[in-house]
């Protein structure tokens, strides 16, 4: 089902002053860049729809396995119509 786009209530962005710092330790390749838009896009599409982790209000997005892009990860908040985002990453594909 979707909603008609005037019921559609646009969340507040803002990015961390660690997410900033996160961002200049990836390793400044285009695939790790591209990596990263897809993740941002896809919080602020369906950031929403992603759990939080066990006792905590922190989601984490993957890049997929079969994508083509570097593993990248990317962790962010929602509260109060704001998506926080915290921290991105490279990661081991089999860390968990």
């Amino acid at each position: 089902m979707h909603l008609p786009v005037e019921d559609f209530e646009p969340l507040r962005v803002e990015y961390l002053e660690s997410f900033y710092d996160s961002v200049l330790m990836l390793d400044g390749s285009p695939e790790a860049f591209r990596a990263l838009i897809e993740l941002l896009d896809a919080a602020l599409i369906h950031g929403e729809t992603v759990p939080t982790l066990d006792n905590s209000t922190t989601r984490v997005l993957r890049t997929a396995r079969d994508s083509g892009l570097p593993p990248v990860r990317l962790f962010f908040t929602i509260e109060r119509g704001t998506i926080k985002f915290m921290h991105v990453a490279h990661y081991v594909e089999n860390e968990p």
